[in-house]
């Protein structure tokens, strides 16, 4: 509209669902799992729809991202510190990124005695008792071994002199 007179035009304005923004998250964000352990862990996606994911840096050896559905699954390999990995969820439209933090602590340790009992004599050498060990613990024993005898902290092997005569001594804790 001017001193000219008035001009018109008609314009049409179609207002369509935004495919964006994809909103996800994983619940917790941080995670701890040990070597060996099975892993699901599953984004909630709040909005959007999404047809890939992808990951970076690199998930632990071990642990994979399925790229249609976000799911990081599979059983880590190896020991890992905090990580913050960013995943990004796209939909051929738009994308968004969420963050996961991933530590992979090594498995317990374990020890086991077969067979599980010492009978040794006064001042006779015993049978040295060997243990299958797991993992690379430190081992410690409480109570004490009877006078002669001792333990390798490192393979947990049982073995020496007995000095004195003890009738029973139980095992109360092996720390690994």
């Amino acid at each position: 509209n001017n001193a000219g007179g008035n001009g018109t035009d008609i314009i049409t304005i179609v207002i369509t669902a935004n495919p964006c923004p994809i909103v996800f998250n994983y619940s917790p964000a941080s995670n701890t799992y040990t070597t060996g352990a099975n892993v699901t862990l599953t984004p909630t996606i709040t909005s959007g729809s999404v047809n890939a994911f992808v990951v970076s840096p690199a998930l632990p050896a071990g642990l994979g991202i399925n790229a249609t559905n976000g799911s990081i699954t599979g059983a880590p390999t190896g020991v890992s510190s905090a990580t913050t990995y960013l995943v990004t969820a796209n939909n051929n439209t738009c994308s968004a990124t969420s963050s996961v933090t991933i530590t992979v602590n090594p498995a317990a340790p374990s020890i086991v005695y077969n067979p599980s009992d010492i009978n040794g004599i006064i001042n006779q050498a015993i049978t040295a008792l060997t243990p299958t060990v797991t993992g690379s613990p430190t081992i410690t024993i409480s109570p004490a071994l009877p006078a002669g005898l001792v333990i390798n902290n490192q393979t947990g092997v049982i073995s020496g002199t007995p000095r004195s005569e003890e009738h029973t001594s139980e095992l109360q804790s092996l720390a690994c």
